[in-house]
């Protein structure tokens, strides 16, 4: 290691060094490129699989909760090929190297988001104008609804104040606004007890969602 650090000359006067440097600089080089394959390998596969989320609505919240998972691993994998690169020797040569690995993985994340909020605003749109009338129907309605606003929640509290998300953000909400309405009238709907117990099982539900082996 301490060879690929000498100066040029140093490396001109001893031959063996030189060798060595030149051995570490392609061993690095290597090492980059394969990195840089294997992120852009898994943005191709979460962007089709992103895709595919959408052909199974049933299955569509439990794809992009995984999604989710995998872009956020792979933006610290890019993050720290990122300084990678930065901390490479000088003899190794970054031209043939992709800088913007980071940035391609956070308009993944950009796009996962998108989408998990298009999908509330679609489930709310489906929605029947009246609420239900049978006290189960409007438990199990309200348990949706705080599940939704917690999901609505963290998604808006993880958007950057980029211009580009500033539309998302909005549209986030607004979702939310009319979530917290339907919340209220079913609140009143089924008694103040039966509403925090909803919020309850609702929060235990999605730390149940967000433990360590939930996903095996």
């Amino acid at each position: 290691m301490v060879a690929a650090r000498l100066p040029v000359e140093d490396l001109e006067k001893h031959p063996q060094l030189g060798y060595v440097a030149r051995e570490e600089t392609f061993q690095s080089k290597k090492n980059l490129r394969q990195g840089q394959e294997s992120i852009n390998s898994k943005i191709a596969l979460l962007k089709n699989a992103l895709v595919e989320s959408q052909v199974d609505p049933a299955q569509t919240s439990a794809a992009l909760e995984l999604i989710t998972d995998e872009a956020k691993k792979l933006r610290d994998e890019a993050e720290e090929h990122k300084i990678n690169v930065a901390q490479t020797n000088a003899f190794v040569t970054h031209d043939d190297l992709d800088g913007s690995l980071v940035e391609q993985v956070a308009e993944l994340q950009n796009d996962i988001k998108r989408r998990s909020v298009e999908l509330i605003s679609q489930s709310l749109q489906s929605m029947p104008s009246q609420l239900p009338t049978t006290l189960d129907e409007q438990q199990t309605l309200l348990e949706d609804m705080e599940i939704k606003k917690q999901n609505l929640q963290n998604l808006i509290s993880s958007m950057n104040d980029a211009p580009a998300a500033e539309e998302l953000k909005q549209k986030s909400e607004w979702d939310l606004s009319r979530i917290k309405d339907l919340l209220q009238q079913l609140g009143s709907a089924v008694g103040d007890k039966l509403a925090a117990l909803a919020a309850f099982n609702a929060a235990r539900r999605e730390a149940e969602e967000k433990a360590p082996d939930h996903h095996g």
